[in-house]
């Protein structure tokens, strides 16, 4: 029976794909959140050894790997292809952590169920794989790099040995919107507040778990001017008011420094007369916080009365410190770039808000694109944690990426684009931070690019991959690659 060729473009098609999606159901089934890689770091070298790639891994399992071009007598540059292979892992607490994570496709979506998916960046790993083990295409001579704790800090790229790359331009797949073209970054640095704890004791109390739900989070650099709620806050929010009635037994906000934070809980105090006072005082904030989000965000607040009564609680000058730091806290858009319609200049946000023996612990991520603005920032929060009684302290400060007028790399990538989906992408910059600006600065000639499928609710529980973009990125990394291989004089 003779299958018309149609059919034969469907199956390679399906093939062509498989091959990127069964290296991210590999990755999937390996733990790797931040500070957790070694095992997908020792995963990523076994893959080496077995493909007879040289690599190397690093003290910080950062690993590199080397492929020689398959074009035969190739003079050509070296490209690198870069990836970071941790993950933000957040749950909604149906999976455990160490099951790895559970995939489903539905209705051409790539989901994980109950956790986030890993896409960012663990897609552009699955990517970089596929590469490594394709013979069916041309490809220039390539350095791949892996890198570890971007997603706290980029902390691998800051202590990657940059002297081992000798590559002239660099791809970078950890953008989320297909049609856009990254060519520059934010800088940031994170922040650590702590405010000292002084108790309490206190008798006949009633206590209450108050718990904010329903926020939908997200990533503080891409999500940041998308007007949601940031639940910690709404907390110090809601404490500036009822203080003058209510104690405060416990708060805690779990999350990260670079995501808005969307889930908190608070054991308040209060007196039996007091009672229906907090009550109605949270439901007031309730519908006043969903007045505020009913066009960006979703929130409830719960409360539950406790079975026991409450004796231990935080002292009133620990509460106002608090509430001093919650209220004032410059927190979200900042500035906005002037040059660049839609495009978030200077943003602060506040990430956890947890207690740590003694102390209270807030962590937050400043990121611009304007180094004194990102300092004047750093300044403002330096005397407001003193005013506040507490201490301050920073890390992970990061370059930021300039964009470049000439770019080889950017004109070549637009050009292959267009050619096969006939429309030019965007070519725009981030708000958020890149390990390319690392990079940049350790590498003042490097050409650099960064692109990728489109992802939705990144660093969410609700994160998914569209896969027919996966697939047309896969086919136009392929296509990119080929070409810088073939036209040296156009290449970077």
């Amino acid at each position: 029976m003779a299958f018309p060729k149609r059919f034969y473009h469907m199956v390679r098609k399906v093939i062509e794909m498989s091959i990127v999606l069964d290296y991210f159901k590999e990755i999937a089934k390996i733990p790797h959140a931040t500070y957790d890689e070694k095992r997908i770091s020792d995963f990523l070298m076994e893959f080496a050894k077995r493909h007879q790639l040289e690599a190397e891994q690093d003290e910080m399992y950062n690993v590199i790997m080397r492929k020689p071009s398959n074009l035969p007598g190739y003079q050509g540059p070296t490209v690198i292809l870069q990836a970071h292979m941790d993950m933000v892992y957040v749950s909604d607490g149906t999976r455990s952590y160490e099951d790895g994570l559970l995939l489903e496709e539905k209705n051409g979506m790539l989901k994980a169920v109950g956790t986030t998916l890993g896409a960012d960046n663990g897609m552009a790993v699955a990517y970089y794989l596929a590469v490594l083990a394709s013979e069916d295409f041309y490809y220039p001579n390539l350095e791949v790099v892996f890198t570890v704790q971007e997603e706290d800090g980029l902390r691998g790229a800051a202590g990657l040995d940059y002297s081992k790359l000798k590559g002239s331009c660099l791809i970078n797949m950890d953008s989320e919107e297909e049609q856009t073209f990254c060519t520059g970054c934010a800088g940031g640095v994170r922040t650590h507040i702590k405010l000292p704890v002084q108790d309490q004791s206190v008798s006949d109390f009633v206590g209450y778990h108050v718990s904010l739900e329903g926020l939908q989070g997200g990533h503080s650099g891409m999500a940041i001017h998308l007007e949601r709620g940031n639940a910690i806050q709404m907390c110090g929010r809601i404490l500036q008011k009822i203080r003058k009635y209510a104690c405060l037994s416990k708060i805690q906000c779990k999350g990260h420094a670079n995501v808005i934070s969307r889930d908190a809980s608070m054991v308040l105090a209060v007196r039996p007369q007091d009672q229906q006072k907090l009550q109605k005082d949270l439901q007031q904030f309730e519908r006043e916080f969903q007045q505020e989000l009913q066009f960006s965000d979703t929130i409830s607040i719960a409360v539950k009365e406790l079975p026991s009564s409450v004796s231990t609680v935080f002292s009133s000058n620990t509460v106002d410190a608090l509430v001093g730091l919650l209220t004032l806290m410059p927190n979200g858009v900042l500035h906005n770039n002037a040059a660049m319609e839609g495009l978030v200049e200077t943003s602060n946000n506040m990430g956890s808000l947890e207690q740590c023996g003694e102390a209270l612990v807030l962590t937050g991520s400043i990121r611009s694109s304007v180094a004194s603005r990102k300092q004047q920032v750093v300044k403002q929060l330096e005397e407001l944690t003193r005013l506040c009684g507490g201490t301050i302290e920073f890390f992970g400060d990061y370059p930021h990426w300039s964009y470049r007028k000439d770019s080889p790399l950017r004109d070549t990538a637009v050009q292959v684009y267009q050619k096969l989906y006939g429309r030019k992408p965007e070519i725009f910059a981030v708000h958020a931070g890149l390990e390319c600006g690392y990079f940049a600065q350790a590498m003042p000639d490097l050409d650099i690019l960064s692109f990728g499928p489109d992802l939705h609710f990144v660093h969410t529980v609700k994160e998914s991959a569209d896969l027919a973009s996966v697939e047309r990125m896969w086919k136009f990394l392929r296509e990119l690659l080929a070409t810088l291989a073939n036209h040296i004089e156009t290449s970077c």
